[in-house]
């Protein structure tokens, strides 16, 4: 039944996302789904981020990955909700042979990740 294939859906896609301690809900919105996702990698990442807020992120900043479009549609959301800088995500550009779907250039992600790493920043 539906239920059964919630079941099922749910622990697929907490595997991939490895949030397997987590609850899935159902969204409203992408920008709701997103919010959503964003916290529970916070909360994984930042155990003490419930009862210490942002000064729990002071200790290794969080940094989050997405192309232009994806930050016009999801990053004033994430941003908002949880009270974060600008500078916590980091745009990256679209692979130049990808014209017709919007694939990251893995190449630029990659040299952003090193980087970010290197800084000392947590990439989610």
């Amino acid at each position: 039944g539906i239920n059964a294939e919630y079941g099922e859906t749910s622990s697929w896609l907490k595997n991939i996302i490895r949030l397997n301690h987590h609850s899935l809900s159902v969204c409203r919105s992408e920008s709701e789904a997103v919010v959503a996702l964003t916290r529970a990698l916070l909360q994984k990442r930042y155990p003490a981020l419930s009862e210490e807020g942002i000064f729990a992120l002071y200790s290794r900043f969080p940094v989050i990955y997405m192309g232009s479009e994806e930050f016009s549609q999801f990053g004033p959301a994430i941003l908002s909700t949880f009270l974060l800088p600008k500078s916590i995500i980091s745009v990256v550009p679209y692979s130049a042979n990808s014209a017709t779907s919007k694939t990251l250039d893995i190449r630029i992600l990659e040299r952003l990740l090193a980087g970010d790493v290197d800084c000392g920043k947590l990439p989610l």
